[in-house]
């Protein structure tokens, strides 16, 4: 037999296989009464899963909580478009049913999405340019363009990390020392190594690094300066 006619043949039956599949997806979601919330637990559960197991294995991937929320309530939505098809179909007791458990799913996303913020996972983006200008230039004296983004925590209190052109920080805004009143000396330089090991980033910090700090408006930003380099790390608070 012809080999690309076998590839041929392979190719629509695993298209067909497809079909069927997103065809029987879609009868149980929008066929059956329950299919939609079944559907929305099974989403934010999974992924939910996903994030926690991946935050205690180590970080493995950059976890975009943005996408995971949209995705969970993405899932929500879908249980009211559900209760429009029943309605289109006149089944006006699933319709109310589910239109009554889209608005319970919807607390309780908002609950699960309150997790899921809090959970620590290293940043999937940098922080876009309002925030790094209110947070940490129009604190620091300094310009944009003299940060570079190296990494962070996306977490309920957040933690960013930069590293900045030398001078392009006005050092007068900042104190000398640690914010951290019992961290000093080595101990006040492991808190920071800790946080860049966290946040996957490739900085040796001596224990003879230089700190400074100074308070924010939801947070801290401190100046660490080690190995002829600058950085400036955010915390929230």
């Amino acid at each position: 037999m012809d080999i690309e006619c076998i590839s041929g043949c392979e190719e629509v039956t695993m298209k067909q296989g497809q079909d069927c599949l997103l065809k029987a997806v879609a009868r149980f979601v929008y066929g059956k009464a329950h299919g939609a919330i079944v559907a929305c637990i099974v989403v934010a559960s999974v992924l939910y899963a996903l994030q926690v197991a991946n935050s205690l294995l180590g970080d493995l991937v950059p976890w975009p909580k943005e996408v995971h929320v949209g995705l969970m309530f993405a899932a929500v939505a879908n249980i009211g478009v559900a209760a429009v098809v029943s309605l289109c179909r006149r089944k006006w007791g699933v319709a109310v049913a589910q239109f009554m458990c889209c608005f319970v799913a919807w607390i309780g996303c908002g609950l699960v999405a309150f997790f899921v913020v809090c959970t620590p996972t290293r940043m999937a983006f940098a922080p876009g340019g309002e925030w790094v200008e209110h947070n940490i230039c129009s604190q620091v004296g300094a310009r944009q363009d003299k940060l570079t983004f190296l990494g962070g925590i996306s977490q309920r209190e957040p933690v960013a990390v930069f590293e900045v052109a030398d001078g392009a920080v006005d050092e007068s805004r900042f104190a000398t020392g640690s914010p951290w009143v019992d961290e000093t000396g080595a101990r006040a330089v492991a808190h920071y190594r800790n946080l860049m090991k966290a946040s996957r980033i490739d900085v040796a910090l001596p224990d003879d690094a230089s700190i400074s700090n100074r308070d924010v408006e939801y947070g801290m930003v401190s100046l660490i300066k080690a190995n002829g380099r600058a950085y400036l790390v955010y915390e929230g608070m």
